[in-house]
C-alpha cells in the first residue's frame, strides 16, 4: 500500500517538473531556498543559506530537501531538484501515516482501512506535490505521539521530534499545554512538585532543540528573533482573509462534501469516527475506581495510564488543529485541515482498536471500519483523478498558453537587453511562468494591481487586468483591446505611438508579442 502511494505521487511528480519558471509561487519559495542551498560557494554562504533569509516554514524543509536533491542535481539539473524536492514530502508524509497506522494499532484490518483513510484525504494530493512544511509535520508528530502515547515515554528526547514539529509550523503551538498536561498526569510518582520539575526540566530543553534545529536563526540574536517573529506570529494574515469566513463556514465545508461525496455521508463519517472515541471515553471513565474522584491527581493520573484513552487522546490532539482553523482562519483553504484530520482519523481507529482488544470487546466499533470503508468507494477514485490531473498538467491547455506567453516574454527581453547593452529592472505580474533573473534583468514581482509608476522600471509585463485594463478579449490582442481600457492611474503612463510623449512620466510604449494576451510595457 505504501509503495503504491509513492508510485502515485512519483507518477504526478514527475510532470511539471520543466524548470523554475513553470513552478507555482509556493513552491517557488521552497525550491528558491533549496537552489540557494545547493549553489553555495562558501562555507559562510552555505550557513547563510541554511538559515535563509525565508523563515515563514522552518528550516527542516529546506536542508532536508537539499539533501534529497543534492545526489541528483549534477543528473538533472533543475528538473532533477524540482522532483527530488517533491518527492521527499509524500516519502515523509506516507511514512507518518504508517506509524500512526501500525504503530498505535495492532488490529490488522483497522490498520489497513486506517493507512488507505489517511492517504485518501482530499488534501493529501496537494501536500503530496506542493513541497510545504505539514508533511514534515505529520512525521514529526507521528513519531512524537508514538513514544508518548504508544510507548508512554512522556519526558526526555521525544520532545525533540515536537520542536522539530512546531518549528516546521507554527500552528502546533494549541498542542504544546495539551502534551505537558499528559506528560504531567502520566509521569509514575506522587509528588506533584517533582512531576511539575520532570515535566518543565525533562521536556522544554528537548523541545528547545528540535525548534532551533528548525529555526537557527533565532540564534544569532535579537535581529534573528524579530525576523522570525514577523515571518510567523506577527504574518498570520493574508489577503484572500473575508470576514465573511466563518467557524460555521469551514463546518459546511467538512461536512457537505469534504470528507465525502455529500452533506449525508459526510456526517455519517464524521459520526463513525465520533462513535469509538466517545465509547472509549466512556468506557475509560467508567472503569475508574470510586476513590478516583476524590483525588484530582490520582483521577488524571488513572486515566492517563488507561490504554482506552489513547484513542481519544490523539483525536483530542487533531481536533484541537481543527477548531484552531475554524475559528482563527479567515479563508476557506481545505488544505489547512490537513494535519488535524489526520490526527482525527488515526485516532478514531485508535480508539476502535483499543475497546476490540480490551476486557469489553466493544463490537461496535466495527461500525467504524465499514462507513470509512465504504467511503473510500467515494474517496479512492477521488484522489486517483487528483493524481491522474496532477500527472497531466504540462498537457493541458492552459501550461501551453502559459508557455507560449512564457517564451515570448523570454524573446522579447533578450532583445530588449541587447538594445539597452546593461541590465533590465522588470515589473512582474507573478501570475505569469517567471523568468529567473540573470546578467541581463532583474525581476520584480507585483501583487495584485500595478501601482509603482514612479519606480521607473525599464520594462512592465502582465496580463491587462493587473495593470490597470480590462481582460483581453478572444478576438483582441493586447495593445488594442487593453491600452484604451487603461484606468486613470495607469493611461496617463502609456502612449501607442512609438517616441510620442506621455502625460505623466515615466512613460512606457506597448511591444506587441507573439502572444496576443500580455501586455509589455517598454519605457521610452
Amino acid at each position: 500500500m505504501f509503495a503504491g502511494f509513492i508510485g502515485v505521487t512519483l507518477w504526478a511528480n514527475l510532470d511539471l517538473a520543466v524548470g523554475r519558471y513553470a513552478l507555482f509561487m509556493d513552491e517557488l519559495i521552497t525550491f528558491d531556498g533549496v537552489m540557494r542551498i545547493l549553489s553555495a560557494p562558501t562555507f559562510d554562504d552555505l550557513t547563510d543559506a541554511v538559515m535563509g533569509p525565508e523563515q515563514r516554514y522552518g528550516r527542516t524543509l529546506f536542508y532536508l530537501s537539499a539533501l534529497v536533491a543534492w545526489p541528483v542535481q549534477a543528473l538533472g539539473g533543475e528538473s532533477a531538484v524540482i522532483a527530488a524536492t517533491r518527492m521527499l514530502l509524500p516519502i515523509a508524509m506516507g511514512t507518518g501515516f504508517l506509524i500512526l497506522s501500525f504503530g498505535l494499532i495492532a488490529n490488522g484490518l483497522l490498520r489497513l482501512v486506517c493507512l488507505v483513510s489517511l492517504m485518501v484525504i482530499p488534501t493529501t494530493s496537494y501536500y503530496a506535490t506542493m513541497p510545504k512544511p505539514e508533511p514534515l509535520q505529520i512525521l514529526f508528530l507521528a513519531l512524537f505521539l508514538l513514544m508518548m502515547v504508544g510507548r508512554r515515554k512522556v519526558v526526555g528526547w521525544p520532545w525533540l521530534l515536537f520542536g522539530l514539529a512546531f518549528g516546521a509550523k507554527i500552528s502546533v503551538i494549541v498542542l504544546l499545554p495539551v502534551f505537558m498536561a499528559f506528560a504531567f498526569a502520566a509521569l509514575e510518582t506522587r509528588h506533584p512538585l517533582w512531576k511539575l520539575f520532570l515535566v518543565v526540566f525533562n521536556t522544554l530543553p528537548w523541545f528547545l532543540v528540535g525548534f532551533l534545529l528548525s529555526v537557527p536563526v533565532v540564534l544569532t540574536g535579537e535581529e534573528g528573533i524579530a525576523s522570525y517573529l514577523e515571518w510567523t506570529f506577527l504574518n498570520t494574515g493574508h489577503g484572500a482573509d473575508s470576514a465573511t469566513v466563518t467557524f460555521w463556514s469551514w463546518g459546511q465545508l467538512i461536512l457537505n462534501g469534504w470528507l465525502s461525496g455529500s452533506w449525508i455521508t459526510g456526517v455519517a463519517v464524521a459520526a463513525a469516527l465520533v462513535l469509538p472515541v466517545a465509547l472509549a471515553l466512556f468506557h475509560a471513565f467508567a472503569a475508574l475506581p470510586a476513590s478516583s474522584w476524590r483525588r484530582p491527581g490520582r483521577l488524571l493520573g488513572t486515566l492517563a495510564a488507561d490504554r482506552r484513552i489513547d484513542g481519544p487522546f490523539v483525536f483530542l490532539c487533531g481536533l484541537l488543529l481543527v477548531l484552531a482553523i475554524m475559528f482563527g482562519v479567515k479563508r476557506l483553504w481545505d488544505f489547512y485541515l490537513q494535519v488535524g484530520m489526520t490526527l482525527c482519523i488515526a485516532g478514531a481507529f485508535v480508539s476502535a482498536d483499543r475497546l476490540w482488544r480490551g476486557p469489553e470487546r466493544v463490537r461496535l466499533v466495527w461500525v467504524t471500519a465499514l462507513v470509512m470503508t465504504a467511503n473510500l468507494v467515494h474517496s479512492l477514485p477521488v484522489a486517483l483523478a487528483a493524481y491522474h490531473r496532477l500527472a497531466h498538467r504540462t498537457a493541458e491547455p492552459a501550461f501551453v498558453v502559459q508557455q507560449a506567453e512564457y517564451m515570448a516574454i523570454e524573446k522579447q527581453l533578450r532583445a530588449d537587453a541587447a538594445d539597452a547593452n546593461r541590465p533590465l529592472r522588470v515589473g512582474y505580474d507573478p501570475n505569469l511562468f517567471l523568468p529567473a533573473d540573470d546578467a541581463t534583468r532583474q525581476i520584480v514581482r507585483f501583487w495584485g494591481s500595478f501601482k509603482d509608476w514612479a519606480v521607473g522600471y525599464d520594462v512592465i509585463i502582465g496580463y491587462c487586468e493587473h495593470i490597470g485594463g480590462l481582460p483581453v478579449l478572444p478576438n483582441q490582442d493586447a495593445i488594442t483591446g487593453c491600452v484604451p481600457s487603461l484606468n486613470a492611474e495607469a493611461a496617463p503612463h502609456v502612449t501607442v505611438a512609438d517616441g510620442a510623449a506621455c502625460t505623466a512620466a515615466p512613460c512606457y510604449t506597448p511591444v506587441r508579442l507573439d502572444t496576443p494576451y500580455i501586455l509589455y510595457l517598454r519605457r521610452n
